[in-house]
């Protein structure tokens, strides 16, 4: 039975998330979850749960978040919304619900590079992982990145974004101290634009990046 309304409330939750004009937070979400699992093991009385329960499937709609959907409207606005949402300067807060609606469910990021035995490598993490292992490095030191070219590659649903980009530690550098090129797989299901994957690598000296994706000129 808890299973049951378990995946009740994920249903839910996710028709809320692609109901135009609403979002609900992945710490909503959880609280959903982990009231139901209080419900179900104290055993309340049928018509008191009803009540609850009745309360918990409407909650995402009540508790709907400031909308992103301007966001994901165009291929320009979701890759637009990727690099802004990163980047501040030192003490400024990200919005990660921001971050999390711009991906989908299953989204992955791989940051490739070479190790210290100089053969190239990756990681693939999710964009939750992604927050948990850099999101205070950004927040504590300040980090912008800006794309510097673009080059867009369609097929039916298929979209491969080639960006190139710049990273700086503060709005008023005008000098990157890195740069390289993200490769953005993207979707549109017909409502929204959706990021599926970034693999990205990094700019060496002994791997320039070539003049064909740099800006004209």
């Amino acid at each position: 039975m808890y299973q049951t309304l378990k995946t009740m409330i994920k249903v839910n939750t996710l028709r809320t998330l692609d109901t135009p004009g609403t979002y609900v937070a992945p710490s909503t979400q959880f609280t959903l979850t982990k009231l139901l699992l209080t419900i179900f093991k104290e055993k309340i009385k049928m018509k008191p749960f009803i009540i609850i329960f009745s309360f918990l499937i409407s909650y995402p709609s009540i508790q709907a978040q400031p909308s992103y959907a301007a966001d994901v409207e165009s291929l320009d606005a979701v890759i637009h919304a990727l690099y802004e949402v990163i980047s501040g300067d030192k003490g400024e807060k990200r919005d990660w619900d921001r971050f999390y609606y711009l991906f989908s469910e299953d989204a992955r990021l791989i940051p490739s590079s070479k190790n210290i035995e100089g053969k190239v490598g990756y990681r693939i993490i999710s964009p939750q992982e992604y927050r948990e292992g850099s999101g205070n490095w950004l927040e504590e030191n300040g980090f912008f990145e800006k794309e510097i070219n673009r080059v867009v590659e369609q097929y039916g649903s298929l979209t491969h974004v080639w960006s190139t980009y710049e990273s700086y530690r503060t709005s008023k550098d005008t000098e990157p101290f890195a740069r390289g090129i993200n490769s953005i797989q993207c979707m549109h299901d017909g409502d929204r634009w959706w990021i599926l994957q970034i693999y990205w690598l990094g700019e060496t000296p002994e791997n320039p990046l070539p003049e064909k994706y740099l800006p004209k000129m």
